[in-house]
Formats: structure tokens, C-alpha cells, sequence
């Protein structure tokens, strides 16, 4: 459609900007009236190009939290922008194995095991997606042992 975002200008524009902070970005993002899905776009492109030099190294749970915040698009422009191959490592670790990792327990789970819907369905199974990706659990049994501590827990 006339209303989506070319790929090919899109990615022009991640290459050319994705390396500035984000209020010179929305500067130019008003003089050039760009649409909001651009400017959001490069608003995530330019903080995950921030924060890469901090997940260098870093948990893969650590990573996976801060790569979920933004597009796939503006992924593949932070990768894109960056050509030192220890910066785009966490990225690409992201998008080949990290993003795909989920616990076995799911929502539906925890209320068929009499855990009322809350806030703690959250975080249960994001400590639970965390312990897999960090290597804490390396099977259902140890994540069904951690779920049972985090459920009495809650």
C-alpha cells in the first residue's frame, strides 16, 4: 500500500541515522515529516545501537529483554550499522537462537495448577524463559522444580 514504509528507503534511513540520539533523531524526524512508523523505527534502531556496547558480553536473558523492546527491523539496521563483529554478535545470537527459546510452561498452565491470573504470571514465566536462556535449567524436570519454587513463591 501508498501507507507502508518502502523497505529499501526504510533501510536507507536506519543506515544513514540508526547511529544518532534519539532527540536528534526526532528533530530530523519533524523537519523531514517523517511517519510515525519511520520515526519509531529509528527511535528503536538508535537505542538498541546505544545499548549494544552494554550486551556485549552479557546473559543471554539480558540480551533477549533488551532485543524483544524493539522491531525486527530496527534489529537488522543496528546490525547492519555496526561492522565490529562483537557488537553484532549478541545480535545475531538473538535473532538464530535466543528470541525462539520458551519455557514449556504456559499461561494456561499455571491456572490449571490453581494460580489465580496476575502480575505473577509474568514474571514466572520469564524467570522461567530467563533460566533456560542463562543455562540454570537444561530440562522439563529442573524447569518444572523451578516453577514449583516460584509458584509458592507467588
Amino acid at each position: 500500500t501508498s501507507d507502508s514504509l518502502n523497505l529499501r528507503q526504510t533501510l536507507s534511513y536506519l543506515l544513514w541515522l540508526g547511529q544518532q540520539p534519539e532527540h536528534t533523531l526526532r528533530s530530523i524526524s519533524s523537519r523531514l515529516r517523517f511517519k510515525s512508523d519511520l520515526k519509531k523505527l529509528l527511535v528503536a534502531t538508535s537505542k538498541l545501537n546505544q545499548a549494544l556496547p552494554k550486551l556485549v558480553g552479557a546473559s543471554p536473558s539480558t540480551v533477549v529483554r533488551e532485543c524483544d523492546k524493539a522491531p525486527r527491523l530496527a534489529i537488522y539496521g543496528a546490525y547492519l550499522i555496526n561492522t565490529d563483529e562483537e557488537l553484532r554478535q549478541p545480535l545475531w545470537h538473538y535473532i538464530d537462537q535466543w528470541s525462539a527459546v520458551e519455557p514449556h510452561t504456559t499461561g494456561e498452565d499455571l491456572r490449571n495448577i490453581g494460580l489465580r491470573p496476575s502480575p505473577a504470571y509474568g514474571r514466572i514465566l520469564t524467570t522461567l524463559r530467563d533460566a533456560w536462556l542463562d543455562g540454570k535449567i537444561k530440562s522439563v524436570e529442573e524447569e518444572r522444580a523451578l516453577l514449583a519454587k516460584l509458584v509458592a513463591e507467588a
